[in-house]
């Protein structure tokens, strides 16, 4: 089993946010059935600029297939803890899905 005291970490020496990468980290890499990739929710830890901007992963751009000059919408979830970002042609499909049904 997995211990966020593995590899001689203590509490003393790292805070919340290290601790949940690690374990985000380590989940990410469970295998089932050859689908990991399939799995994987979490890319990395990003800054904010001053300027307001993020860089996304380039793992994460890789697999939604995500490319200079896409548009992404920002939507910001319900519970206000975060955001959710959509490409512009992912977000036109279910748009027209909803428009057919």
């Amino acid at each position: 089993m997995f211990s966020a005291f593995d590899n001689d970490y203590s509490c003393d020496k790292m805070n919340v946010v290290n601790f949940l990468q690690i374990l985000l980290i380590h989940m990410s890499k469970k295998q089932v059935s050859g689908t990991c990739h399939k799995l994987k929710i979490f890319y990395g830890s990003i800054k904010v600029t001053d300027k307001g901007q993020i860089a996304i992963p380039i793992d994460i751009r890789r697999e939604l297939d995500i490319e200079a000059g896409n548009k992404l919408f920002v939507i910001k979830r319900k519970d206000g803890k975060g955001i959710n970002l959509i490409k512009e042609d992912e977000l036109e499909k279910f748009l027209n899905n909803l428009a057919n049904n």
